[in-house]
């Protein structure tokens, strides 16, 4: 019989595509204010939200097996299973989330 190796990729797309939709959701909820419109400028709320959606994105195929569950899970998962490529492409896409959300907030309060 052959070992599975490798990094299994379809739930990694899957799991990934589930946390930039759930990244986006939550950073809107972030820079909407109720009935004024949002906080940040109108050119910034795109960057904003990709920055976002990176995050959910990385965290997502990284660790979503664990995410969605909430530990409440009737029929327990095996975690998919992620290489040290598909570990460091979650860390990428985490990190580069990170540093758009981070940048676009320094350019709405003018400090980059």
């Amino acid at each position: 019989m052959k070992s599975k190796r490798g990094t299994d990729w379809l739930s990694w797309i899957l799991q990934g595509i589930a946390g930039a939709v759930v990244g986006t959701l939550l950073g809107f909820l972030i820079i909407a204010r109720r009935r004024h419109g949002f906080w940040l400028d109108a050119g910034l709320i795109l960057p904003f939200l990709t920055g976002a959606a990176l995050i959910g994105l990385g965290l997502g195929s990284l660790v979503g097996y664990k995410l969605w569950d909430g530990g409440t899970c009737v029929f327990p998962l095996d975690a998919p299973r992620i290489t040290g490529f598909g570990q460091a492409l979650s860390f990428l896409l985490t990190s580069a989330g990170i540093i758009l959300a981070l940048v676009t907030l320094g350019r709405q309060f003018h400090l980059v």
